[in-house]
């Protein structure tokens, strides 16, 4: 052993520093392959990245994909195995839609298309597509040790989340009929009195359609939806405008439209759905799907 180490140390410099770095990279890589999968980062958008990245990046085919935003982000879809939920948090359906659209541009891939693929639409669709987020899906960062669930601060923070639930399990809260309370939603209604910019909405809608169109003409089912909110503001100035724009660009008797009943459902904030109403629509929208009970 000693002589092991004095030849060793006898080697030039750079020798030595590339076998510690080799040494430190297979100890980490060891440490990757042993950390539970889990798609939660340190904030919000090292969460979304890490999501697109995985679905990028993984082989596995899902039959059944949601786009949206943080209406859909904790709607959990993906506790069936066959679903892949790409919903960002702060984030529009138009970045998990490219995402899709991006992944089997290729024909020469050997992933099938997915068989359904639904589409949250609602005024969120303002925000448009996060660039930067499908630039961090690009060849190089699927590069061992270059994805963002590969970094150390990611990897130690999902360590440290999985041990604080293993001491004290998550449980879905039951939902809260107090919510929203009667300022938060006197505030949301007064926002959502404010009309969107038509011309700016409609164009944004036209360049998901032909997106929506390619998947169509695929064989993809693409369901177009707007997640239960408050009801106080389904009949809003803003809502009405989206509805009346989208029922123009994608018509229901051309396009697969399904309606919820926003009564059924509680929300936090008359925006984002409560954990026991989330995992209702999430049962919902499965169970719709897999029985084919969708209707136009």
């Amino acid at each position: 052993m000693r002589l092991f180490i004095s030849s060793f140390n006898q080697l030039p410099f750079a020798i030595r520093m590339a076998v510690y770095f080799l040494l430190v990279g297979l100890c980490y890589s060891l440490l990757l392959c042993l950390v539970p999968e889990r798609n939660q980062g340190a904030n919000q958008w090292q969460t979304n990245v890490v999501k697109a990245q995985r679905y990028m990046f993984s082989k596995k085919q899902f039959d059944h994909i949601v786009v949206g935003s943080s209406e859909m982000f904790r709607v959990p879809v993906e506790k069936d195995s066959n679903w892949a939920n790409l919903a960002m948090a702060g984030g529009a359906s138009q970045t998990g839609l490219e995402l899709v659209v991006e992944k089997f541009r290729p024909r020469e891939n050997s992933i099938p298309l997915p068989r359904t693929v639904w589409v949250e639409m609602n005024e969120t669709l303002m925000r448009g597509v996060d660039s930067s987020l499908i630039d961090k899906t690009s060849w190089w960062n699927h590069i061992p040790l270059m994805r963002e669930y590969d970094r150390p601060d990611y990897v130690f923070n999902g360590l440290l989340l999985w041990i604080k639930e293993k001491v004290k399990p998550y449980k879905v809260k039951e939902d809260n009929p107090t919510l929203p309370n009667q300022i938060a939603l006197e505030r949301l209604q007064k926002s959502y009195d404010e009309p969107l910019d038509e011309v700016q909405y409609r164009t944004l809608l036209l360049e998901m359609k032909e997106k929506i169109d390619l998947l169509q003409q695929s064989g993809v089912t693409v369901v177009l939806f707007t997640p239960p909110n408050a009801p106080e503001i389904k009949n809003s100035k803003c809502m009405s405008v989206v509805r009346d724009v989208c029922y123009e660009v994608f018509p229901p008797d051309q396009y697969l439209w399904q309606e919820f009943d926003w009564m059924q459902y509680r929300t936090n904030d008359g925006v984002h759905l409560q954990d026991e109403s989330a995992g209702k629509l999430a049962e919902e929208i499965i169970r719709m799907t897999e029985l084919g009970t969708l209707c136009h």
